[in-house]
């Protein structure tokens, strides 16, 4: 499901309902090893391994990314995008190292949902919440400013009607046909 929300020439601002989070898990060593890194697996509709840090700007997204993307043995042997959460200033700030691409990209709609996920959960004060229990981030990526909102479940670690919010350039309209 999606909504344009606004559009301006051909760039288009959209929101987009994204895939309820049923597991979101702290990242824990199972070989007994000490982890490689601090943070949260989940799966948004791919995998992402998510690990907040301090001086975004400045972080070795690609040189970390790829050693976590192939060296976790639990993320083995399918890998995970690996995304890199700063906040700031009641948001947060996203960069993200995506397996396939094997490089940074500008931004993941997977991955900026998965750190909005993953900072609720380290406790990361939302940029709103509403009346209902919404919680909302404000997400700052590479190039462009989105949202993400979702509701959390009454049981442990699962998050329903989640939206992504933000700009998109193709946009398509499906007619869909009954018989």
């Amino acid at each position: 499901t999606a909504e344009i929300l606004s559009s301006d020439g051909p760039l288009k601002t959209v929101r987009l309902r994204m895939k309820d989070v049923d597991r979101a898990q702290e990242y824990v060593s199972l070989t007994g090893v000490e982890a490689p890194s601090d943070g949260y697996f989940l799966d948004t509709g791919t995998r992402h391994f998510v690990r907040h840090v301090i001086g975004l700007d400045e972080y070795d997204v690609v040189g970390e990314g790829r050693d976590i993307r192939w060296n976790a043995a639990e993320l083995k042997p399918i890998g995970a995008n690996v995304n890199f959460v700063e906040a700031f200033d009641g948001s947060i700030m996203v960069r993200t190292y995506e397996k396939g691409v094997e490089d940074e990209t500008f931004a993941c709609g997977t991955g900026i949902v998965a750190s909005a996920v993953a900072s609720y959960l380290k406790g990361i004060p939302p940029t709103s919440v509403g009346s209902d229990g919404r919680i909302s981030y404000s997400v700052h990526a590479k190039r462009d400013e989105l949202a993400v909102d979702f509701l959390p479940s009454e049981s442990a670690a699962a998050y329903t009607q989640v939206w992504l919010t933000g700009p998109a350039v193709f946009v398509a309209e499906i007619l869909l046909c009954g018989n």
